[in-house]
């Protein structure tokens, strides 16, 4: 890892339109930045770091940004760099990151960085896309045989035609104290969204990726030692038969009881739901009619669910929504605006991906809405004003 150098913010408050709250814009349109994936750990423990990607040395690279001193700290920006699966541990000690087949981690306090797993061949067509035991003693990694990436279009048109070729696609349990991986399935199917269960890292969850209309059933449960394997709801006999429902952008709810998610009843994007099955009695809770989250996520005291609305048209009033569970009352956070478009070097980069703060506070997010001019995007913080 490069030698460790600071750089200062500036950041830009600013009356958000729609609710009158105050919205902090914490890093400029000059540079592409955004924060990780929506179900990665994007604060430290207290609260005090943010976790963000930034390409201002000329290339994607991860920093962490103190939301006390608007200081950021530069830590890498390796080639082959993955920006968006990079995490806290749930002590705030480590961050976890990956380039290319290696995974690493990094000790915040003296910033030693040490390799901690190495993806073999022909297991490692893709990166690392580990999801987490909330002990992070384990990680669970969806690997695709090299031999059959799908290779030669940009942007989303890679979607159908990788999900076509039915590639060899394996789930790995990796002890992240030894390195020593498991194999726990192997499966003819894009195999995606690797997660264990908290408090429980014997139940893990994954998806089958693509289009809806060409996969049996998005969501699976499996055991760690590779039994038990079953379907989570909405289950096709064949593909591109009976239900058009879609669900997507599954994750445990804090408390591990239920697997979470959007659901759309036959177009992405229109008349979308947040719906949770219970793992152990399968009951499907209905949340309710939603404004069109993409990306829907628990906070953590389990009181909220926040989403990022999708907008084909006028994409530029879109908001964040704030759910409550209790009354499923919805409301309005903020004005998001975010474009959804590729931006930077990833389909993903103008994607909101809302997430909160460990004390459920503040909720941090990605648009593209301040930098038109420049097709970059920023990193935002809210509060959660109820």
């Amino acid at each position: 890892m490069a030698s460790a150098k600071w750089h200062r913010e500036k950041f830009y408050r600013f009356s958000d339109p729609v609710t009158g709250v105050v919205v902090t814009r914490l890093t400029g349109p000059e540079n592409n930045c955004h924060h990780p994936y929506f179900y990665c750990r994007a604060f430290s423990r207290d609260g005090r770091l943010l976790l963000y990607s930034s390409d201002r040395s000329g290339r994607p690279g991860l920093y962490v940004l103190s939301l006390e001193t608007a200081e950021s700290l530069f830590l890498t920006d390796e080639p082959g760099l993955d920006t968006f699966m990079a995490t806290f541990t749930t002590d705030g000690r480590f961050l976890y990151y990956s380039v290319g087949d290696v995974l690493y981690r990094l000790e915040l306090k003296t910033l030693k960085c040490e390799e901690v797993y190495r993806q073999s061949a022909p297991y490692n067509g893709r990166g690392i896309y580990p999801g987490y035991s909330d002990d992070f003693q384990l990680a669970l990694l969806a690997q695709m045989h090299r031999d059959d990436v799908y290779h030669g279009q940009q942007g989303w048109d890679f979607f159908q035609p990788q999900c076509r070729l039915k590639p060899r696609c394996r789930l790995v349990l990796v002890n992240l104290s030894t390195g020593q991986e498991k194999i726990v399935l192997e499966e003819k199917c894009w195999l995606g969204h690797p997660q264990i269960r908290p408090g429980d890292p014997d139940t893990l969850m994954y998806c089958h990726e693509g289009p809806h209309y060409l996969i049996d059933t998005r969501i699976w449960l499996i055991r760690a030692d590779g039994t038990g394997q079953r379907p989570l709801g909405y289950v096709r006999k064949t593909p591109a038969s009976g239900s058009s429902e879609i669900v997507t952008h599954e994750y445990f709810t804090p408390d591990g009881r239920y697997i979470a998610y959007t659901h759309f009843p036959g177009t992405y994007g229109q008349q979308g739901s947040i719906r949770m099955t219970q793992i152990d009695t399968g009951k499907e809770v209905n949340l309710g009619y939603v404004h069109n989250y993409s990306h829907p996520y628990h906070s953590p005291d389990s009181r909220f669910v926040v989403g990022d609305e999708m907008k084909k048209t006028a994409p530029g009033s879109a908001c964040l929504w704030l759910l409550e569970i209790a009354t499923r009352q919805e409301k309005v956070l903020c004005r998001h605006g975010s474009s959804f478009a590729p931006r930077g070097r990833s389909t993903q980069d103008a994607h909101p991906h809302p997430n909160f703060s460990p004390d459920s506070r503040l909720v941090v997010f990605t648009s593209d809405l301040a930098s038109s001019s420049t097709g970059n995007c920023s990193v935002y913080l809210v509060p959660v004003v109820t």
